[in-house]
Order: structure tokens, then sequence, then C-alpha cells
């Protein structure tokens, strides 16, 4: 009884956090527009999982979940190696899914591209839930670790940070789209490439996108 009652309290509590999305961009922008009145974006709402009503709850939730998340739902890697142009080295761990490990030739399946925060590495929670939902949404994902990280050894002077990004960003996705999307080799069609980041390399991706 104790349990429901606290759990009932916890319910309560976030209910009344619940918020809807505030916009922020410039009025006179096309592509905020067109965003805006063909998505739902607008009609978001965010309300606090029931368990996590607060940043401290938020952090704790975030770790057991991350650790019960790798064992009811492990995801295998089939790792690529590519040598970037200042002599550093990254890993291209592509999720093995129902179509097995690489891109599949002659198909026009969207590549989802994750990159992670600080971190650098796959083993994140955002990143598993993502890479989840994106593959049962018919999605092929592939996470780009940085330098260093993922059990890669430094094998140039240069270690990863924000200003990285013509390498540790540019460099790899360029290569992805080159090879599997582009339809250039004709045993890969032309496909969509998306990217998903999270603090730094959102930062990252964002000056490659800029």
């Amino acid at each position: 009884m104790l349990f429901l009652a606290v759990l009932l309290t916890f319910r309560i509590i976030t209910s009344m956090q619940k918020e809807r999305l505030k916009l922020y961009y410039k009025k006179g922008s096309v592509l905020a527009q067109t965003l805006i009145t063909e998505t739902k974006i607008a009609e978001i709402t965010y309300t606090p999982y029931t368990l996590a009503f607060n940043g401290h709850m938020q952090a704790i939730i975030c770790v057991v979940w991350e650790i019960l998340l790798k064992f009811s739902y492990p995801i295998k890697y089939h790792r690529e190696i590519l040598t970037l142009s200042d002599g550093g080295t990254i890993a291209l761990d592509w999720v093995v899914d129902h179509e097995g490990e690489l891109p599949r030739k002659h198909s026009s399946r969207p590549i989802l591209c994750c990159f992670s925060g600080l971190s650098g590495g796959n083993v994140n929670l955002y990143l598993y839930s993502m890479m989840k939902e994106a593959t049962q949404n018919g999605y092929k994902c592939v996470v780009i670790n940085f330098r260093g990280c993922a059990g890669m050894k430094l094998t140039s002077p240069m270690i990863y940070w924000i200003n990285t990004w013509k390498t540790d960003v540019q460099e790899p996705l360029e290569y992805i789209h080159s090879k599997y999307c582009s339809g250039v080799d004709p045993e890969y069609l032309r496909r969509n490439i998306y990217g998903f980041s999270v603090s730094l390399g959102a930062a990252m991706l964002t000056r490659y996108i800029i």
C-alpha cells in the first residue's frame, strides 16, 4: 500500500508539471513555418516520467534504466574502421538488425547517423533509445564514434573536441553518403541520410551543417 501511495503521489506531481513545448524561432523563417505547419511539433506536451519528477531522480533513473536496457535490449554492432585525413582513426558501428550488418545493397532504406555527447562512445541510453525506435521505424542506424572512444586507440596527436568537426563529423558523414547513399556505386541505390546528435556531438554536427 505504501508503494502504491508513493507511486500515486509521484504521478500527481508529474501530471502537474505537464508543459506545452515552447518554440523559439525567427518569425519570418519559411523553413520554421514549414516545419510547424507540416508536423505536430507545436502540439508536443512534455510530462516528466512518473518516477523522475526532478533532476536528481532523472539522473538516478537514467543510470538504472541504461543498465536494464542493455540487458533487455542488447544492441550488436558491426564495426567499420575509418582512417581520417589527419591520421586519426574512428569506428563506425553499424547496428546489426534484420537486414544484417552493413547497409543492404539495392535498398533505399534511409540511414541514421548517431553522434554521442562528450563521452563519445556507443553505450549511452539516449543512443540506445533512439536506435531502438529508429530501427523499428525503418532506419539503418550507425554510431559514429569519436577518436579514442569505444575501444579505439588514438593514432594521431589530436583528440576530439568541438573544433574537430571537419574530420570527426564531416569526413565520416561524407564517406557514408558517398559509399552508401549517393548512388555512385550501382549496387547501392540513392537513399536519404539523417543525423542524430546530442550535446557536444550536436554542437559539432551543427557547425558542419552551417
